[in-house]
């Protein structure tokens, strides 16, 4: 098999790969529509949610960075961490000693962060002798198997596209609910 027939098979296997994990993300996400639908949300149930979210938000936050972060070698945010020498042990003993709010000022100081150009990969992350690139699929979310497609509105950028889960539109809901 000579070099452009492995190519095409390569490129071929990538899209499969793709497509079956569009699959999964869709029968995940249909599962979970049904329960996500029966669920009404009421303006006493929206101020109690919200309330236990924001009680729970260091832990929810040290959740998020371990699998979306740590596990995600890819991540941005873990080349920004270990540059700052932030291992995930450090982090969870600094917000539990100091609380999230320092944590994340003292990272920001530190050079853990990335600006609105940064993120969009117009322009280089630099921080001390590190330098490189984001790139879309950095932030692909990995377990989105009860999650839409979505795309953000259109402005002078490209539209972005990411994921968005049940959970997330669930807590929209309860948010708009506060708001209106």
């Amino acid at each position: 098999m000579g070099v452009p027939a492995l190519a095409a098979l390569e490129s071929m296997c990538l899209q499969l790969m793709s497509d079956l994990r569009q699959i999964r993300r869709t029968i995940g996400f249909a599962a979970g529509i049904h329960d996500f639908l029966r669920e009404r949300v009421t303006l006493a149930r929206a101020e109690e949610e919200i309330k236990r979210r924001l009680h729970q938000r260091a832990e929810r936050f040290l959740e998020l960075a371990r699998t979306q972060i740590y596990n995600q070698l890819a991540n941005p945010y873990l080349r920004l961490l270990k540059f700052a020498g932030c291992e995930y042990a450090d982090l969870c003993n600094h917000v539990r000693q100091h609380g999230l709010e320092p944590t994340l000022e003292r990272l920001a100081r530190e050079g853990v962060y990335l600006t609105a150009d940064e993120y969009k990969g117009k322009r280089d992350v630099v921080r001390g002798g590190e330098s490189f690139r984001i790139v879309s699929r950095n932030f692909a979310e990995k377990d989105g198997a009860r999650a839409v497609p979505m795309q953000s509105s259109v402005t002078s950028n490209a539209p972005a596209r990411n994921m968005m889960t049940l959970d997330r539109i669930r807590v929209k809901a309860f948010e708009e609910a506060i708001f209106l």
